[in-house]
């Protein structure tokens, strides 16, 4: 084997073992439940509420050295749709189903490289509260970080929010909830959620729950320089002694 041949091979067993990849995850919402307690028993009317519209704005961008995409989406009503953006097999989604509440955000990267995503998806559901009703909504925010690499730092967070009046207007919330998405943990969980509204007017009263997903996701060049392991580390050995044992051939076969 020659000196430049053997020198190649070192280089490229070690730059096999160092090869990085980030992996995949995922969170969102599940199982979203709603329960009435009346705050007037002995007026005679019954307490209750009602689903009167339901839609979705659906956001995701990816940038990696091969190009830019992304996808905007709005959704009315409930059914499965989901807003992607896919270059060179790394991919970043957001999605709702037909399962009132059901939301997902997925990101998978096999590769890493130079990559900037965002994505954020909202799903709005606007009810009618009874008067002298008061509104319990329960349900999961779930995490998937099993399959992700906990050494790619990534912002992602899950908020519910509850808001009166109807779509379209601001006003401050009522109850709120921010659950931020540990991605150093590298584990699956689910984790219970409660929200309450309370209407002790004697009017019928117009609230919406937001429901957001968010991630953020940034890996520069310089981030991704993998730190060397005790297997790069042995190979390096092994191709240095290859070159070394090629040069004293060369050496030995040329004449005095």
């Amino acid at each position: 084997m020659k000196l430049h041949q053997a020198t190649a091979l070192a280089a490229i067993l070690c730059s096999l073992t160092g090869a990085a990849h980030a992996g995949n995850f995922a969170f969102g919402t599940s199982n979203l439940g709603f329960h009435v307690v009346d705050l007037t028993p002995d007026d005679g009317a019954a307490a209750g509420f009602a689903v009167t519209d339901t839609w979705s704005d659906l956001n995701a961008g990816l940038t990696r050295p091969e190009g830019y995409r992304s996808y905007e989406t709005e959704v009315l009503g409930l059914r499965d749709f989901t807003a992607g953006a896919t270059i060179r097999g790394a991919h970043a989604g957001v999605g709702v189903s037909s399962v009132l509440g059901d939301t997902t955000l997925t990101y998978s990267e096999p590769v890493s490289a130079y990559t900037f995503a965002w994505v954020r998806g909202l799903q709005e559901i606007t009810l009618t509260v009874k008067a002298n009703s008061q509104l319990v909504i329960d349900g999961n925010t779930f995490t998937q970080l099993s399959g992700w690499n906990p050494a790619y730092e990534f912002e992602g967070r899950v908020s519910l929010t509850l808001r009166p009046g109807p779509s379209g207007t601001w006003t401050d919330p009522v109850s709120e909830l921010v659950r931020p998405v540990d991605y150093a943990s590298g584990t699956d969980a689910v984790q219970s959620f409660q929200l309450t509204y309370a209407n002790s007017t004697a009017q019928d009263a117009t609230i919406r729950l937001q429901i957001r997903d968010y991630l953020y996701y940034s890996a520069d060049r310089a981030a991704l320089a993998p730190v060397p392991e005790p297997a790069t580390y042995a190979l390096l050995g092994a191709g240095l002694l290859v070159v070394g044992a090629a040069a004293r051939r060369r050496r030995a076969g040329q004449p005095a």
